[in-house]
């Protein structure tokens, strides 16, 4: 599992910097400039702060924010958390239907590195369900606080341990359970 670094506080000139300069609308999840300006860039009040896209698909969005050589770049989802509670996210921000452009305060919750791998859809098509070599049954297992765990095995379709895969992540992922299964 991929650990997610939760980044450090910026300087308190960056977060003044916020505060003065950005507005943050916690029912549609946007960024806005508060007042007018710019140097390469022309804003006007009331203008989207746009993210920068990371390179890689998948990513967060990041901005820049502060201004001169103090300037840092952040996650976006971090500058609306701050602004909507006036504190640092001294711990990750789990978007809870895994949609990160999706910025809304009801969808931004409070995570742990463990939390948010819960909240992450499979690559496989049938989540926590593999194929046991040698006699074509499948076995549903689920990961718990870091430990695997199995739910069972010698089921005889990959959805009959899917539904099994299912049931023991309501009740060991709760509202991080992400059953998605890929089409």
């Amino acid at each position: 599992m991929t650990k997610h670094s939760t980044p450090k506080k910026p300087a308190q000139s960056i977060l003044d910097w916020v505060d003065a300069n950005l507005s943050y609308d916690s029912a549609t999840g946007v960024l806005t400039w508060k007042t007018a300006g710019g140097v390469t860039h022309k804003h006007l009040a009331g203008d989207l702060f746009f993210p920068s896209f990371h390179k890689r698909e998948g990513r967060a969005r990041v901005v820049n924010i502060g201004y001169g050589p103090e300037r840092v770049s952040a996650q976006y989802h971090h500058v609306c958390w701050y602004l909507a509670h006036g504190v640092w996210a001294d711990h990750p921000i789990d978007h809870a239907n895994r949609d990160d452009k999706d910025n809304r305060l009801e969808n931004l919750r409070r995570a742990d590195d463990t939390l948010n791998a819960y909240n992450k859809p499979s690559v496989a098509k049938y989540k926590g369900v593999t194929q046991r070599s040698g006699c074509g049954t499948y076995r549903a297992r689920i990961t718990v606080q870091g430990k695997r765990m199995d739910v069972g095995h010698g089921y005889h379709t990959p959805e009959e341990a899917f539904d099994a895969y299912k049931a023991a992540s309501a009740k060991y992922h709760g509202a991080f359970s992400c059953v998605e299964q890929r089409i």
